[in-house]
């Protein structure tokens, strides 16, 4: 097997030692300009696929889902405005960490019902969890969805036991295991069925799910629902330790690159590491063709963004600021702060790309499913070989994977905030890589 060779120079961490000389530069706002002759105004989200052409942002763009849809060899020029995706004063179930106890829950069918402190019991999300006993049923209140016929989920973390805790008993089998469900503005039951790209089944509810080791979320899908009040129903089926139970937007992109659509969402998805990608723009989830009028960007190219701000206006799950299953495209990125917060939230997911003068901060304090090495801030999952430098890291569950073979990263700053093990400030899994040059500061 082929080693990864790696320079990691003028920064050394061991036993509390730091040393390090690294000069960085970083993302710079710049002032507005007027367009070009030939350039083409973006004033509102919306669909930019011609190729050749320069896309030129005139006012801040904001989307209540997914803001801006691109073709191959095209440049979108921020031009010092911000892009705001999944924007639509979604809220949160009151109390949703049981920070304030049982304040807001119905605890009325849960004997068992337990706060405890997560320094005391198992770290997760915040200071308290809430310990259930096998059968208890517990319900939120509820909570106002403003946008209808689109993508949810009802979530509830689970901290899972360690693999060797007696209740275990060696065999992953014995892991906690919740039931998630979802109850409308006159307490009836929801239920979702969904077409997948490979099935179509009951998203919602979902009975009798568990994390893998080490604890995550177990979720129910939603879509097509209209706008309204809804309350998330949990049954323990197991003892278990429960945390951050809500509802929240998911499958929203700040500006995507569509190869095709992966149209899958349901929990057992992302428990198998299937991923998903544009879920709510699939026209044909079999095909992964998308909607009308978005753009397909098929073969080799290259996507330009530049000189602004990407932000997420929600505190959602399981979405992008940018993301891209356009295989053979690459991202160029210059001069753009992406900022964003949510479980499995992250900055960046594309093949390949060419990244300087960039800022990434996210707010991600857990993962759905930790095993495996995606969902870190900026993911560039394939083979092809990338360039990161003068570009600085904030948070994430990890803040940067590559897995190109000969790719450099250098002349960066990686603060990290991981939760979870094995999600590191840098992930090299690209043979005959180059690192150099870097700054590292682990946060937790």
């Amino acid at each position: 097997m082929n080693a990864t060779f790696m320079m990691i120079r003028s920064l050394v961490c061991f036993f509390g030692v730091c040393i390090t000389t690294v000069s960085v530069a970083q993302y710079s706002p710049v002032p507005h300009r007027e367009l070009l002759p030939g350039e083409i105004p973006v004033s509102g989200p919306g669909n930019y696929g011609e190729p050749g052409r320069t896309y030129v942002l005139t006012r801040d763009v904001v989307a209540e889902r997914s803001a801006i849809f691109l073709g191959k060899d095209v440049t979108l020029d921020l031009n010092g405005y911000t892009i705001r995706y999944a924007d639509a004063g979604y809220g949160h179930i009151a109390n949703r960490g049981f920070e304030e106890g049982l304040k807001g829950w119905d605890v009325s069918a849960a004997p068992g019902a337990k706060v405890e402190n997560t320094a005391d019991v198992h770290v997760f999300v915040g200071e308290k969890l809430l310990r259930l006993k096998a059968g208890d049923e517990i319900r939120s209140g509820y909570v106002q969805l403003p946008v209808a016929n689109r993508s949810y989920i009802a979530m509830c973390g689970v901290t899972g036991w360690h693999f060797h805790d007696p209740q275990m008993k060696g065999d992953v089998r014995n892991e906690m295991k919740v039931s998630v469900f979802v109850e409308d503005g006159q307490g009836r039951e929801v239920k979702c069925t969904t077409a997948y790209r490979d099935t179509t089944m009951l998203s919602a509810p979902v009975e009798k799910r568990s994390p893998r080791l080490g604890g995550g979320f177990v979720f129910a899908h939603l879509q097509g629902l209209p706008a309204g009040k809804y309350r998330v129903r949990v049954r323990a089926d197991t003892d278990c330790l429960v945390d951050e139970i809500d509802i929240r937007p998911t499958q929203d992109v700040g500006v995507g690159i569509v190869g095709e659509t992966w149209a899958r969402g349901h929990y057992d998805h992302l428990y198998q590491s299937l991923f998903a990608a544009f879920f709510d723009y699939t026209a044909d989830p079999a095909s992964g063709r998308p909607l009308p009028g978005i753009p397909v960007a098929s073969g080799r190219g290259v996507v330009n963004i530049r000189n602004g701000q990407i932000e997420s206006g929600a505190e959602g799950a399981i979405s992008w600021g940018i993301q891209s299953s356009a295989e053979d495209v690459r991202l160029v990125l210059s001069n753009v702060s992406i900022k964003t917060s949510g479980i499995n939230a992250i900055a960046v997911d594309v093949t390949n790309a060419t990244i300087t003068s960039c800022r990434f901060d996210v707010t991600n304090p857990f993962l759905v499913n930790r095993h495996g090495s995606n969902f870190y801030g900026v993911d560039l999952r394939g083979k092809q070989a990338s360039q990161v430098s003068f570009s600085e890291f904030y948070g994430g569950q990890g803040c940067l994977v590559f897995k190109g073979k000969h790719s450099d990263i250098h002349h960066n700053k990686f603060y990290n905030r991981q939760a979870v093990t094995n999600h590191y400030s840098i992930m090299a899994m690209g043979d005959s890589s180059r690192i150099s040059d870097n700054y590292i500061e682990p946060e937790h």
